[in-house]
């Protein structure tokens, strides 16, 4: 293989390997959970062990903001 491809290569797993550490500030984010915060930080300095991350990705997937919507008419 040339020298291209396997920087290459090594630059698609590098990229592959940060999305899969970020995985649960990425998914609090789509999701807009309300401690999206939280998740960054903790994904952040605890990512790096699996409890960390796992308690990470829980956080994530917990429940997401609903829009609150008032009536001011009064029947």
């Amino acid at each position: 293989m040339s020298d291209v491809l396997h920087g290459t290569v090594g630059l698609v797993a590098i990229i592959v390997i940060i999305a899969l550490y970020f995985l649960p500030s990425l998914v609090a984010m789509q999701r807009q959970v309300p401690n999206v915060g939280t998740v960054l930080v903790l994904n952040l300095f605890l990512g790096c062990t699996f409890v960390g991350w796992v308690l990470a990705l829980a956080l994530a997937c917990g429940p997401q903001r609903h829009p609150v919507y008032v009536d001011d008419e009064t029947s």
